[in-house]
């Protein structure tokens, strides 16, 4: 029979549990192959942090290297170097000091920013903005827009970037870890062990974890009443088809631009939700670019995604509407 490996907990490791999820900081090296049956709110390492995790979620923060295997669904993602093997990555940012190492991953982040970036020409997915001090090299990832671009097409970069904890790179400067949100206690200081929770300590599971809170928005539950679609917001139609088309036709590549910045917005109003049919078909007419397919879709699309929400007796966000009219309206001139 195998030896297991042993299940350790240093002295000045700060372990929390609240609300079923879990908050693990370490001044030394961590390494979680697994979260004891918790979900992962926060990971910081004053040292390496490794990830071997098949879903990786929450903050992940090293003070050295952060190396990730298998999937995530993080908000932030930080070290002096940040190597990314591969898998689904979906974070708000990833973000580091001195190099950020890409492979063969499926990508779905808002901003990758460090003075160095490596992507494997292989990676793919949409990425909003990817800023270093050097050339990136080519990928299949779509968008990929510097902050000067960004700045020239939407504005507020700057505030782009203050959303997510960061601050734009400076020359000959690395970028600086954004603050937790909160300072751990004070610990007497130990020695700065490694910390390991090995896949072998299944046997642990928290007994006590609270059930998930329900979601309570005031128009969460509404049935969807396609009579009944007046909003304050003048933008904000029920209807693509009401849209007025642009008077000027935009570049091909401001309409790719605007085209992606949309359903990105569309797609993040179904974070953690089942994505419908319908935005999984928008999403791939508009990552292909076949426009005359989706000038000729896009209301039978809007009437599938609102069967979907009136079988779910959900309305659908006013974000998802109003980014649907913009998509309209745009593609109505081609």
């Amino acid at each position: 029979m195998p030896q297991s490996s042993p299940f350790s907990i240093p002295a000045g490791v700060d372990l929390s549990v609240v609300d079923g999820k879990l908050s693990v900081h370490h001044d030394g090296d961590i390494i979680l192959e697994q979260t004891m049956g918790l979900v992962l709110e926060r990971a910081e390492a004053g040292g390496d942090l490794t990830l071997t995790l098949p879903l990786a979620t929450g903050d992940l923060v090293a003070g050295g290297r952060l190396t990730l295997k298998g999937d995530a669904d993080a908000g932030l993602i930080f070290g002096d170097v940040v190597v990314i093997a591969g898998g689904k990555i979906k974070a708000r940012a990833i973000a580091a000091s001195s190099r950020i190492v890409i492979g063969a991953a499926h990508l779905s982040v808002d901003v990758l920013i460090a003075p160095e970036i490596r992507i494997d020409p292989n990676a793919d997915g949409r990425v909003t903005v990817i800023e270093s001090h050097g050339e990136v090299g080519p990928s299949k990832i779509k968008g990929g827009f510097n902050l000067r671009e960004y700045e020239e097409i939407f504005g507020d970069a700057n505030d782009f970037l203050a959303a997510r904890g960061l601050e734009p790179l400076a020359a000959g400067e690395p970028q600086r870890a954004p603050e937790p949100p909160a300072a751990p206690e004070e610990q007497p200081e130990p020695a700065a062990e490694r910390v390991t929770v090995p896949a072998a300590a299944n046997d642990f599971v928290q007994e006590d974890v609270a059930e998930e809170d329900e979601r309570e928005e005031d128009d969460a539950d509404e049935p969807v009443d396609d009579d009944d679609s007046e909003d304050d917001d003048s933008e904000d139609d029920d209807d693509p088809q009401t849209l007025r088309v642009e008077d000027m036709e935009p570049l091909e590549d401001e309409l790719a631009i605007r085209l992606d910045d949309a359903i990105r917005r569309i797609e993040g109003c179904y974070t953690g939700l089942e994505t419908p049919d319908a935005v999984q078909r928008l999403a791939d007419l508009i990552a292909r670019r076949e426009y005359r397919q989706l000038k000729l879709s896009i209301t039978e699309i809007w009437n599938s995604l609102l069967k979907f929400h009136q079988e779910k007796n959900l309305r659908p966000h006013h974000q998802v509407t109003h980014s649907f009219n913009q998509i309209h309206g745009l593609v109505q001139g081609r």
